[in-house]
């Protein structure tokens, strides 16, 4: 029985390291316990905030998610050390008495040698134990100290997630509204700049993305400034002025070619989606721009547009924004 509780409790704290170091520094994406959590709390608040129409609920679910994660890893590294500490009677002891501990001490005293507390009321039971004691008080430094560092890094890259949402917005909150500010009277190359910059951004979101996917589990408190809303109406307009308008009034190739080269880059690192995924109500291609010299017919139907128009509303859905209209009555998540 004493060493099938050491394998349990080795097996715990190897799968937990391995999950933390594939979470924090693989920049892979996050391992298989962190996936499995993240994805059972999602669909629970998402759940529930859609039948109670709970809106604020709805926008905790990113935190949610983070933090269940974290939990959950020092939970099993605390459980881990416990069943070891607790399988063999001689590993802790009284410091004052040198009696076995009790099976409560010996989860207390897994606790403070995690966390290095550094309380002596109870010792190791000898010299294996002190080796033990000591590989647990590193091993609890090291993962927890991880886990603070993943913290920071995901909050920056939610903060730059909804900063690049409202620079689009900035520029426009539709398709139409960007493709009518890049009109300059004879062709839309006043957006290229633009683009140049938005294309930068973005491919550093989609390297954070990949890194960090529990970013998108973190939707903007405006849905004006949602990403997927955004990218959306940004992708049409790309789109549109690019290779759905007049010849002489398309953007230059050369220059455009890098962000829709950085979008489909990026929705096929985000792309998880399956056929039953919601998708957001929109408006169709270049509704709202008919004065402009657009001819939607010439993206419609391209099989490139179509799968990464298709990825983008299934994002926009999920954020549970409608990009038309963007206006949110009282009450509605």
């Amino acid at each position: 029985m004493n060493l099938v509780l050491t394998i349990l409790g080795i097996l715990l704290i190897l799968f937990t390291t391995f999950d933390v170091l594939k979470t924090t520094i693989s920049f892979s994406g996050g391992g298989p316990m962190s996936r499995t959590i993240s994805a059972w709390v999602w669909w629970v608040h998402v759940t529930i905030s859609r039948r109670f129409q709970l809106c604020s609920l709805r926008r905790m679910v990113g935190c949610a998610c983070l933090l269940a994660s974290v939990g959950l890893w020092v939970l099993l590294l605390y459980a881990g050390y416990a069943l070891i500490f607790s399988a063999w009677d001689g590993a802790v002891v009284d410091s004052t008495t040198k009696e076995p501990a009790a099976l409560i001490a010996r989860i207390y005293y897994t606790g403070f040698t995690l966390f290095t507390l550094g309380v002596g009321d109870y010792v190791p039971g000898g010299p294996l134990w002190m080796i033990v004691t000591a590989v647990a008080s590193f091993h609890g430094l090291f993962l927890i100290t991880l886990s603070i560092t993943y913290l920071i890094s995901v909050v920056s890259a939610v903060v730059d997630q909804h900063a690049l949402g409202g620079m689009i917005r900035g520029f426009g909150e539709t398709s139409s509204d960007i493709l009518h500010a890049a009109w300059n009277g004879k062709d839309f190359r006043d957006l290229e700049p633009f683009l140049a910059t938005v294309s930068e951004r973005l491919e550093t979101h989609s390297q954070r993305h990949l890194a960090y996917p529990i970013i998108h589990n973190f939707p903007s408190h405006d849905p004006r400034e949602a990403l997927p809303v955004r990218l959306l109406a940004l992708h049409e307009a790309t789109w549109l002025a690019s290779r759905g308008s007049e010849e002489q009034s398309r953007l230059n190739q050369l220059s455009v070619r890098a962000v829709l080269n950085t979008f489909e880059a990026f929705l096929d690192k985000v792309d998880r989606f399956d056929e039953e995924s919601d998708k957001a109500e929109v408006g169709e291609v270049g509704r709202g721009a008919r004065s402009l010299p657009i001819k939607p017919e010439l993206v419609i139907g391209d099989p490139a547009f179509e799968q990464q128009r298709e990825i983008l509303l299934r994002m926009a859905g999920e954020s549970n924004w409608l990009l038309q209209p963007l206006v949110l009555k009282d009450g509605d998540c």
